[in-house]
């Protein structure tokens, strides 16, 4: 709850907020259990409040240790490359990316795909995204009309990332 009220006040007050996320990271981690199987429903959260604290590599390698105790789980690449996507670490994020899809299934994939098709476009490789992300929505076909699943909104946020934009 204190890691809560700590994110909420960086919210608010910009100009503390490092050190109100570091507050936060601090007070989250001094409540884990120390099991990591109890504890692993925090890490990401854990690591993204690390990483807004101004400490983007210890909250990588973080996630990295999370994922050599879970090898078989893609979140943690996921959460990782999103944090590095966010900072602008493009190349980092694709390394993430890939390590993570070679895991990932379902909806977790199409996520992990949408992470990397972005960094692509960010390294303007956007001809490298466009045949990726066809290729994904081509080996991942959709659920069936009125399937009440979220595989349709990541399908299309995927797809949006090598869309033109609109013209107005």
């Amino acid at each position: 709850m204190a890691a809560d009220l700590l994110y909420f006040a960086a919210q608010i007050d910009h100009t503390d907020a490092p050190v109100l996320y570091g507050a936060a990271h601090t007070a989250l981690r001094g409540g884990l259990s120390g099991d990591p199987e109890r504890d692993r429903g925090n890490y990401m959260w854990l690591a993204t409040l690390q990483s807004r604290s101004g400490d983007l590599d210890g909250a990588v390698a973080f996630l990295d240790e999370a994922s050599a105790h879970w090898p078989d789980n893609p979140t943690f690449h996921a959460s990782a490359a999103r944090l590095l996507l966010k900072a602008g670490r493009h190349e980092d994020c694709l390394k993430q990316a890939e390590r993570g899809l070679r895991l990932a299934w379902g909806d977790n994939y199409l996520t992990m795909a949408k992470a990397k098709a972005q960094a692509l476009v960010a390294l303007h490789r956007t001809d490298d995204a466009k045949a990726f992300v066809t290729e994904v929505l081509a080996k991942n076909e959709a659920p069936g009309d009125g399937v009440d699943v979220r595989s349709h909104q990541y399908r299309a946020a995927l797809q949006k990332v090598v869309e033109p934009p609109a013209k107005k």
